[in-house]
């Protein structure tokens, strides 16, 4: 089990989340997102950010080229809107 430096067992406090919830909840498939506040009566605010800032990945710069194409679709609201762009949506590379 996941121990947290509190001492709280993150699968004993999903276990109980489980137990407690009348609808369907993504801790019924055992996935933790500590960004929903249905942990707050579970985990301290301590706790949260522990889960929070756990083996984050570090984000990788997007590259130039994908950047660039990106970019292109700036100001479009529409599917529309990129069939009618005077600007070439289409990949240069």
């Amino acid at each position: 089990m996941w121990k947290l430096s509190t001492g709280t067992l993150v699968e004993r406090q999903m276990k109980k989340l489980a137990s407690d919830a009348v609808h369907e909840h993504p801790c019924h498939s055992l996935t933790l997102d500590p960004y929903d506040p249905s942990w707050a009566p579970y985990f301290t605010e301590e706790e949260v950010q522990e889960l929070k800032s756990y083996q984050v990945p570090p984000i990788i710069p997007l590259p130039t080229a994908a950047k660039k194409y990106l970019e292109k679709f700036n100001g479009l609201k529409t599917l529309d809107d990129t069939s009618t762009s005077p600007v070439s949506l289409r990949s240069t590379e």
